[in-house]
């Protein structure tokens, strides 16, 4: 829970708004369930592909009385980021351990709302995984690096995701943008 915090923290600080925010493939949930009962006033979707976490996900949701503001959604990101219920909505979306950098920035940009943040955990330790042209090309841009408490990427939307975004489902593990 301590790293859900601190993500959540990294989030707040560099402007995150926690009212519709995205937890990007949730597995235990954690970030999203942990920051979802943290910010009463906030409003999750918790996301992933694996139907036994979603199963998890939604026993979770209802035992903690969370299901009126948080919605569990089993799907592909891919799929997700080109339907209009969520394509450009989230002002805060959160991701661990999904993907590398590149197939992550492509998952999570079409997703964000104007000038909204995506916070990424990062592995400790890592070099620079973020490539400023192709973050760019996805209308991103890196905000932020953290290291302490948690090793963390926080990037913003900038400008309007090209409609190419994301590419079908598998594209963007096989051919990443950098």
């Amino acid at each position: 829970m301590g790293h859900a915090r601190a993500l959540g923290t990294i989030a707040l600080e560099a402007g995150g708004t926690p009212a519709l925010c995205l937890d990007l493939g949730s597995g235990g949930g954690v970030p999203g369930l942990v920051l979802a009962c943290d910010w009463a006033g906030s409003r999750w979707t918790l996301l992933d592909s694996n139907l036994r976490s979603i199963a998890f996900l939604g026993e979770a949701v209802t035992g903690l009385n969370l299901a009126e503001r948080v919605k569990v959604i089993a799907g592909r990101v891919e799929e997700v980021g080109r339907d209009p219920g969520h394509r450009g909505r989230y002002g805060l979306a959160t991701a661990r351990a999904v993907a590398p950098a590149a197939v992550v920035a492509e998952y999570l940009a079409p997703l964000l709302a104007p000038r909204g943040i995506a916070v990424v955990s990062e592995p400790p330790g890592s070099s620079a995984r973020w490539d400023d042209d192709g973050l760019m090309g996805l209308g991103l841009s890196l905000l932020a690096r953290s290291t302490e408490p948690v090793a963390a990427a926080v990037l913003q939307l900038t400008a309007e995701v090209p409609e190419r975004y994301p590419r079908r489902t598998g594209v963007a593990r096989k051919r990443p943008l950098w």
